[in-house]
């Protein structure tokens, strides 16, 4: 408090202010950097900071034809059997469920919401491009799938996973049993993968 604000600070509220005038994304770049627009355009990544207007602005419904490219996105996990395998034949049926992170044309990250009855929902099939990770994508897909759900009037999402137990705690996610579960995904629910459940009421 009283100290002056850094060059940074100064930045990121520029970009905030043209946020609010209707810019929908501001660049930050070090210029410095030999060849920083060059990378900061036509690199993925980028080299620099960009201000989004909407956090969820890259987050749209999947079409089928982004199939190949989930299906690619989610090969590592399935090989780790993190995720359950899914086909072609699985999202011509269960892709409206989906969304995806588009970055650039290119999907970086999908998640599903598939939901039982009127009161829950499933979230799964979260998966993401390792080069984006650090990004915090899967972050803000649960996030938009937690939205979603609240959105249309349900009352909890719970989800299944066999390693990742404390990333979904740390998104405030609690253990449930294989018990909590609507009763058309306890039916379904398979002992030899030792899933565990997690639930979180919104």
């Amino acid at each position: 408090v009283g100290h002056a604000e850094t060059q940074e600070l100064q930045l990121l509220r520029h970009a905030a202010a043209a946020a609010k005038a209707g810019v929908e994304r501001t660049h930050i770049l070090n210029g410095r950097v030999e060849g920083v627009i060059l990378k900061e355009i036509f690199s993925t990544i980028g080299q620099g900071t960009m201000v989004h207007t909407d956090p969820f602005e890259n987050i749209r419904p999947m079409r089928l034809e982004d199939v190949a490219e989930v299906l690619h996105l989610m090969e590592p996990k399935l090989q780790k059997r993190i995720l359950l395998k899914r086909d072609k034949d699985f999202f011509q049926e269960k892709y409206l469920d989906f969304v995806v992170f588009e970055a650039d044309g290119t999907v970086r990250g999908c998640g599903a919401l598939h939901p039982y009855g009127s009161e829950s929902a499933e979230i799964a099939g979260i998966a993401v491009d390792p080069t984006f990770a650090h990004l915090g994508i899967g972050n803000k897909i649960i996030r938009f799938l937690q939205e979603k759900a609240k959105q249309g009037g349900l009352k909890q999402v719970f989800l299944l996973t066999t390693q990742t137990g404390d990333y979904f705690e740390s998104l405030g996610f609690h253990a449930a049993t294989v018990d909590d579960l609507p009763e058309v995904k306890r039916a379904n629910y398979n002992p030899a993968r030792n899933s565990r459940v997690y639930h979180l009421d919104l």
